[in-house]
């Protein structure tokens, strides 16, 4: 499509063959909901992590999928219906990690049945990697699911629920434990411990303190804070400073008069996740 007209994209209904893919930018697929099978515990569009260059948006015109988990689990886009927001800012604030190609889908779990999806950003020891989890045992599951060598300096952050993740130690190793219903998800978060406790002083502001911040090329501050609601949504969206930041929530409390806040959120300049803090 480049040689032809530049800028424009070129997609079609079904992703057809291997060879194709690299020519096309994305497809219709119908892989998590209509061609569900009993032969398959858990639908894994294989093609979304091998040819993650070809955009995969599954279209599920028979309702198979309602709550949109099995797209969300595959973290495929979404055709003809929207992501619920939660899921929906859990997927576009972590971008650098979904679109990076570094993706490895039904990594090894501690559970069976418990099917995990693994997302690299490629930063070496100081990025982000996020785990996308479906139970598909058939009832609620609860305890170990995720082991990897211990890291200091990081913790483990649930992107849905917005509040630091049952993350044990266990001698060299990090396990994650989760408490999910039956066809539940979860995304799971390794990530920087750049953010101290978020308390709440007063009604109407918020304070937490940063370990190192980044600068721009005009020396002002490259990162930026904001403040969440249970959906994820970013507002409030200020410079981060080293050291203690104090966030106004007069915008949030205007937005969402009922809601508390439950999380701040530390981003670059283009929205993308670097840490985050659940407000105590």
């Amino acid at each position: 499509m480049d040689a032809v007209k530049p800028g424009s994209v070129l997609t079609t209904e079904h992703p057809g063959y291997d060879y194709l893919l690299q020519h096309i930018e994305g497809c219709i697929t119908y892989d998590l909901t209509v061609l569900a099978s009993p032969l398959r515990p858990l639908e894994c569009n294989t093609q979304r992590f091998y040819f993650p260059q070809c955009k995969a948006y599954e279209l599920d015109h028979r309702g198979a999928d309602k709550l949109h988990r099995k797209r969300f689990w595959n973290a495929v886009g979404s055709f003809g219906a929207y992501y619920p927001p939660a899921m929906y800012h859990a997927l576009t604030q972590n971008r650098d990690v979904f679109e990076t190609g570094r993706a490895e889908p039904l990594v090894q779990t501690q559970a069976r049945c418990v099917y995990a999806n693994r997302f690299d950003g490629g930063q070496g020891e100081a990025g982000k990697v996020v785990w996308t989890l479906y139970n598909a045992a058939g009832h609620t599951f609860g305890g170990p699911v995720l082991r990897w060598p211990a890291r200091p300096g990081r913790h483990v952050f649930d992107l849905l629920n917005l509040r630091q993740a049952d993350a044990r130690a266990d001698g060299a190793d990090t396990v994650v434990h989760v408490l999910l219903a039956r066809d539940d998800v979860a995304c799971l978060a390794s990530l920087p411990s750049i953010l101290g406790p978020v308390t709440r002083p007063s009604p109407t502001t918020l304070k937490v303190n940063l370990a190192r911040t980044q600068d721009d090329p005009t020396g002002g501050p490259a990162w930026r804070l904001g403040v969440c609601g249970r959906d994820g949504e970013l507002h409030s969206l200020q410079p981060a400073r080293p050291g203690e930041n104090t966030i106004d929530l007069g915008e949030f409390l205007k937005a969402h008069s009922n809601r508390p806040p439950v999380c701040v959120k530390l981003v670059d300049p283009s929205g993308q996740l670097i840490d985050a803090a659940a407000v105590e």
